[in-house]
């Protein structure tokens, strides 16, 4: 199950990398149009919540069964200053967790919010932010810090 659960999390990546950086360009471009907060910027606001709380759920099992992780555990101390062990145990895991909580607070905010404005705001605030470090912790094929395949399979 473990290959299939990594497979499935680097294809869904895409999806937590993308629907957010569309409801940030959307909802930037209705805020600056004065636009009503319509049913596109909601379904990209409800799909990046959705699609990022699946790769974190299929990212906390990846975490529970990754040989990496389980040498970690073993002596954390030891194993702390290899960078790719360090990233996966370490950095990877609290950056994407922030950034999920990034995406829930964003998703949440827009929810409650009364005005349009003010809910555009909060998808481009929180998303950015989102985003920023999506875009840090992936572990990308050029990353100095671990590399992986754009696509596992």
């Amino acid at each position: 199950m473990y290959y299939w659960y990594l497979s499935f999390h680097s294809l869904i990546r895409w999806f937590v990398l993308v629907l957010p950086i569309l409801a940030i360009a959307y909802c930037g471009w209705a805020y600056l149009q004065n636009k009503a907060f319509d049913r596109i910027a909601n379904v990209l606001r409800s799909a990046s919540s959705g699609f990022a709380h699946l790769q974190l759920l299929i990212g906390f099992l990846l975490y529970a069964e990754s040989p990496l992780i389980r040498v970690f555990l073993q002596n954390p101390a030891a194993q702390i200053s290899t960078l790719a062990v360090s990233f996966f145990s370490v950095l990877h895991f609290l950056g994407m967790t922030a950034a999920v909580v990034f995406i829930t607070v964003g998703s949440s905010k827009a929810k409650k919010l009364d005005t349009a404005a003010e809910k555009h705001r909060a998808i481009w605030l929180w998303f950015g932010c989102a985003v920023i470090l999506i875009i840090i912790f992936i572990p990308w094929p050029f990353s100095p810090l671990a590399q992986r395949p754009l696509i596992r399979f």
